[in-house]
C-alpha cells in the first residue's frame, strides 16, 4: 500500500546528472508536485562530472538541489558498482522527509539487477518499514528502454546538453563504459 498520488506533494528526486535523472525532473515538474533534487556522491569515479551536471540540470530547471557525500561506498569492478541503486535509495531514505515520493531513474534492458520494478517492489517493502508507508518509491522509466527515455526527452525538450553518463569519469563518450555505448547508440536516432 503506498501513497496516493493525490495525497502526496513533496518529489525528490535521485539526480545524478544522466539522461534517465534530467527526465524524471521534466517528467515531475509536469505532475504539480513540489519538485526537488538529490545528488549523492558516494565515493564513484565519474563524482565530479555528475556533480557539474547535476547542478547543471537543477538550475536550468530552478529546482531546490542537495548533495550528499559519503566517500568510500563505491564497490564493484570497472563500470558497475554493486548495489547502487539500493545505496542511493537508502541514503535517499535517511535523508528526506518521511512523506512524499523518491524518484530513481532506472529502465528496462540495462540488465544490472537493481534496474526493474521487481527491485522497485523490495525496495518500497524496506521504505515501508521505515516509513509507514508515507514514502512511496517511484521509478517512471522502468518498464521504458533507454531509447524510449532518449526519445521522450528529446521531444520533451529535456537539456540532454547539460548530461553526464561516463561511468569511468572521462570526458564523454568514453567509448568503453556502457554510458558511453549506450550514448553514442542514443545520438544516432537524433
Amino acid at each position: 500500500m503506498g501513497i496516493e498520488s493525490g495525497e502526496t506533494t513533496s518529489c525528490v528526486i535521485l539526480l545524478s546528472g544522466g539522461i534517465d535523472s534530467a527526465t524524471c525532473v521534466h517528467f515531475f515538474l509536469h505532475q504539480d508536485l513540489n519538485v526537488g533534487a538529490l545528488h549523492v556522491n558516494y565515493g564513484q569515479v565519474s563524482a565530479d562530472n555528475e556533480l557539474l551536471a547535476a547542478q547543471a540540470i537543477a538550475g536550468h530547471y530552478g529546482i531546490p538541489f542537495s548533495v550528499i557525500h559519503t566517500p568510500n561506498l563505491a564497490v564493484g569492478c570497472n563500470d558497475l558498482s554493486i548495489g547502487r541503486n539500493a545505496l542511493l535509495l537508502i541514503i535517499a531514505l535517511a535523508h528526506t522527509e518521511r512523506a512524499g515520493i523518491v524518484v530513481i531513474g532506472i529502465h528496462a534492458g540495462s540488465g544490472y539487477p537493481d534496474c526493474s520494478d521487481e527491485f522497485v517492489s523490495d525496495m518500497q517493502r524496506v521504505y515501508d518499514r521505515y516509513a509507514a508507508g508515507t514514502l512511496q518509491i517511484t521509478a517512471p522509466f522502468a518498464s521504458w528502454t533507454k531509447a524510449d527515455i532518449w526519445r521522450y526527452a528529446e521531444k520533451a525538450r529535456v537539456p540532454l546538453w547539460l548530461t553526464y553518463s561516463c561511468d569511468l569519469g572521462r570526458q564523454q563518450p568514453c567509448g568503453e563504459c556502457q554510458s558511453c555505448k549506450d550514448s553514442e547508440a542514443l545520438n544516432a536516432l537524433s
